[in-house]
């Protein structure tokens, strides 16, 4: 049995199944991303089940993938978050997600303005200052205009 194989016998016995998502998985990044996920996702870790279930479930929302936010819903209730508890960390996602593209969106456009505004009066006051130049007289003779 190969390193692919094994990694799918690992999965469907830490799961009970192989997901159709991971078996589209290229199978380098599958025997490659499988022990993160198992370790992280699955085993013991300094945030308790529930937390991490919610958490994910907050980052899932982001991606706007229906299928694995019905399937991190799941998860989360399996871990005993109520549903209450997933409200508030979806109403916390979208609360990120619609405000901090907000705050980003007037963050972005003030110092792109203040650059645009910057480069546009320097380029002004150079061009203005060639042309402020001496310029010659019919007679010759220099001035300044």
């Amino acid at each position: 049995m190969g390193v692919y194989e094994q990694t799918l016998a690992d999965i469907e016995a830490s799961i009970g199944i192989v997901p159709r998502c991971l078996k589209r998985v290229s199978p380098g990044t599958l025997i490659r991303f499988w022990p993160y996920l198992k370790e992280y996702q699955l085993g013991e870790s300094k945030i308790p089940e529930k937390y991490r279930e919610l958490i994910s479930l907050s980052a899932i929302f982001m991606t706007k993938s229906s299928s694995s936010l019905r399937m991190s819903i799941k998860l989360a209730m399996k871990a005993g978050a109520t549903g209450e508890e997933i409200a508030e960390a979806l109403f916390l996602a979208d609360h990120a997600d619609r405000w901090g593209g907000m705050y980003h969106t007037m963050y972005y456009d003030q110092f792109t303005l203040e650059d645009k505004v910057s480069d546009y009066y320097s380029t002004k006051k150079k061009s203005s200052s060639s042309a402020r130049k001496r310029k010659r007289t019919k007679n010759g003779k220099h001035r300044k205009s």
